[in-house]
């Protein structure tokens, strides 16, 4: 039942209860003539000297009586149908009460589920601005890229990583160092290429700086080593810290397997995150 209909039910149950008050105040001054006329035919009587004028006290007595009987009936009546009409009105204003209550329930359900909603889609842009938009940062030298670096990128890329790789996050007349700087800050793992032309690399070597400054600031083991062409002696003289990491190794590994290790190594991690 709507609200709407539910007030016009009342409306017309109050214009009817106006209405039987109303009458109810006629009959009640009806009753009140009644009731003097038959004091004024009482005294008549008591004071008739003659026939005629008994008849008449008679007949404006019985006249009178007549009158109060049906004013006294019709208040009866009209008494309960009060009663009746102003139980439906009660009835009718808690129902109204009720229905208000409830819409406004579903008003403020609704507010609550807009503002559920929006707080949700805020806390998942929040959660997206936090992930890293890298999964890899591939440090390599550029001797490297056509022999194995290349492979490896494209493989990845085949899979879905996300990769910051120089020849693609670098542009024309961009900052390097400032492009690197972005790409270690923003990605989640760092693939290094270890070679005699990495050791020898001045930009590699400020990647490598900054990578193992994200090491031991995460205390996770985002740092994945490659050995390509090089010897532990070089690795050693070269770092202990790299050294005593375990390595995926060209001469060992074919690529296949090593995007196949990265791959699983990054669903691992994003299922646990």
């Amino acid at each position: 039942m709507s609200i709407s209909l539910v007030t016009s039910q009342i409306k017309r149950l109050e214009s009817e209860i106006d209405s039987l008050r109303r009458k109810m105040q006629k009959e009640t001054q009806n009753e009140a003539d009644a009731l003097n006329n038959i004091s004024k035919s009482t005294k008549k009587l008591n004071n008739s000297k003659t026939s005629a004028s008994l008849n008449s006290a008679i007949r404006d007595f019985d006249n009178a009586n007549r009158k109060l009987n049906r004013s006294q009936e019709e208040k009866a009546y009209l008494s309960k149908s009060l009663a009746k009409k102003e139980r439906m009105l009660n009835d009718k204003r808690d129902r109204l009460m009720t229905l208000h209550y409830k819409h406004m329930r579903e008003d403020i359900d609704e507010i609550e589920s807009f503002y559920t909603d929006k707080e949700a889609e805020i806390q998942r842009k929040i959660d997206h601005s936090k992930q890293k938009p890298f999964d890899v940062f591939i440090s390599h030298a550029t001797d490297d890229k056509d022999d194995f670096v290349t492979k490896l990128t494209e493989g990845l890329k085949d899979e879905g990583i996300r990769l910051w790789y120089d020849s693609d996050e670098i542009g024309w007349g961009q900052s390097i160092r400032q492009r690197i700087d972005r790409g270690l800050t923003n990605s989640r793992f760092f693939i290094v290429v270890l070679s005699t032309s990495y050791i020898n690399s001045h930009w590699t070597n400020y990647e490598l700086d900054g990578i193992l400054q994200r090491v031991a600031g995460s205390g996770e083991n985002i740092l994945l080593p490659i050995w390509h062409n090089i010897s532990k002696d070089e690795i050693d003289a070269f770092s202990l810290t790299l050294s005593d990491k375990f390595a995926l190794n060209t001469d060992q590994h074919d690529v296949e397997e090593m995007i196949g290790a990265l791959v699983s190594l990054i669903k691992h991690n994003s299922v646990n995150a």
